[in-house]
C-alpha cells in the first residue's frame, strides 16, 4: 500500500458510495435497533444526554464512562476544570487517553489536552461539556442528539462487544460475544532492518507480539519520515500475555524488547518516539464462544449481521470472514428484492 489506509481504502470508498446515492453518517454511533411489530425497521444514533459529577480539586487527566460512551475530564487553563466527549470528531470513534494526548485508535486522529487537532483525518475539535462547580463537586452534563434512521434492512457488521451490546435484544445469544484487548505499538527508530525483510509478518515464539509491520515500507508517510532520518517506522501489533495492571511504559518496554528480538540488527538502535493505544473490539475466539455466534440471516425479520464472529459453514476466519458475510448479507437482499446477486468465489480444495 503506498499510501495509508484513510486515503487507500476509506476515502476512494466513501466517494463511490456517495455517487451510488448512500447516505453515510460519521460520528453517529448506532445504539439501539427500532423493533416494531417483531421486525428490525432502523436504528437510532447519536447519543443520550450525559450528567456526570465528580470530586473536586482535579490534578489529572481521567477517564469516566457515561451511556457506554467515554468522557475525559482535566484540569485545564489556571486549573479550571475541563471535560470533553471521548468520541473522535472524524468518525466516532471511542479516543484513549495516551501521554499528554487524546488518540483514536481506528484511524490515527490526535488531539490536544485543549481539544483541539493535532494530526490525523479530524478536523473538528472535541466537543467540550459544560461544567459547574458546586461545593466540592464537578457537575459535567452534555445535550444529547438522537435520531431515527429508517431502513427496510439492517445489516449489524459491527465488532463482536457492538453485536452483543445491539443485538441482544432480539437476539439473546449473542450477548456471549465478546472482545479481546489488543495493544497496538508503532516505533520510530534511527536505523533501518534489513532490506529483504518482508514488509508484513505474523511472528510466535515471543512473548507479546504477533503481527510486525515495516510501516516505512507500506505508508508514504512513514517512508518520507525515514527517508529523512535514516531510520524507520515499525508497528507491532500485541494479543497475548499482556499485564492487566502495566503501565502505558511498562507496556512499550515490553515490547520494544520483543522488537529489538524480532530484528537483531536493532539491539542497540535509538527509539525516537514510541506510541501505544489499546482497545477491545477484536474478537475474542474463547472455548464455546461459537454457541454465541449467529448466521448472516439469524432469523429475525429485517436484520442480518456480517463479521469475524458470525457463524457459517464454509472455512474461512478472519477479515476475510468478514469481507465474505458481508457479501452473503448483501445478497440475501438483493435476492428477496429481485436483483442479480454478487458471486462469491468458492473455497480452493
Amino acid at each position: 500500500m503506498d499510501s495509508d489506509p484513510q486515503e487507500a481504502i476509506w476515502k476512494p470508498l466513501s466517494k463511490a458510495l456517495k455517487e451510488l446515492g448512500a447516505d453515510i453518517r460519521l460520528a453517529s454511533p448506532a445504539f439501539e435497533l427500532i423493533v416494531e411489530q417483531g421486525r428490525v425497521r432502523g436504528a437510532r444514533i447519536g447519543s443520550l444526554p450525559l450528567s456526570l459529577e465528580v470530586e473536586t480539586p482535579i490534578t489529572n487527566w481521567k477517564r469516566y464512562e457515561v451511556n457506554s460512551i467515554p468522557v475525559f475530564v482535566g484540569p485545564g487553563a489556571k486549573v479550571q476544570p475541563v471535560a470533553f466527549l471521548g468520541q473522535c470528531t472524524h468518525a466516532g470513534c471511542f479516543l484513549k487517553l495516551g501521554q499528554r494526548e487524546f488518540v483514536c485508535p481506528c484511524h490515527g486522529g490526535r488531539f490536544s489536552l485543549k481539544g483541539d487537532v493535532t494530526s490525523g483525518p479530524p478536523k473538528r475539535p472535541l466537543a467540550k461539556l459544560s461544567t459547574k462547580q458546586v461545593g466540592n463537586k464537578l457537575q459535567i452534563s452534555g445535550h444529547g442528539s438522537v435520531e431515527e434512521l429508517r431502513a427496510d434492512y439492517v445489516v449489524l457488521a459491527v465488532d463482536a462487544p457492538a453485536m452483543a451490546k445491539l443485538a441482544t435484544p432480539v437476539l439473546p445469544q449473542v450477548q456471549g460475544l465478546q472482545g479481546r484487548g489488543e495493544v497496538v505499538a508503532p516505533f520510530w527508530i534511527d536505523q533501518d532492518v534489513g532490506i529483504a525483510a518482508r514488509p508484513a509478518i505474523i511472528v510466535d515464539g515471543y512473548r507479546h507480539t504477533s503481527n510486525a509491520f515495516l510501516v516505512h515500507r507500506l505508508q508514504h508517510w512513514a517512508k518520507q519520515w525515514a527517508d529523512k532520518a535514516g531510520g524507520s517506522v515499525i508497528e507491532l501489533q500485541a494479543f497475548r500475555n499482556l499485564p492487566t495492571n502495566a503501565s502505558r511504559d511498562e507496556l512499550l518496554d515490553l515490547l520494544e524488547q520483543d522488537l529489538r528480538a524480532i530484528w537483531t540488527e536493532l539491539k542497540s538502535a535509538k527509539v525516537i518516539k514510541r506510541s501505544l493505544t489499546m482497545d477491545k473490539t477484536f474478537t475474542r475466539f474463547y472455548t464455546g464462544w461459537r454457541n454465541s455466534a449467529v448466521p448472516v440471516d439469524p432469523g429475525v425479520p429485517g436484520l442480518l449481521v456480517a463479521g469475524d464472529h458470525v457463524a457459517i459453514e464454509r472455512e474461512c476466519q478472519f477479515m476475510e470472514l468478514a469481507v465474505l458475510t458481508g457479501r452473503m448479507a448483501a445478497n440475501k437482499i438483493l435476492a428477496e428484492t429481485g436483483l442479480s446477486q454478487a458471486s462469491i468465489l468458492k473455497n480452493r480444495v
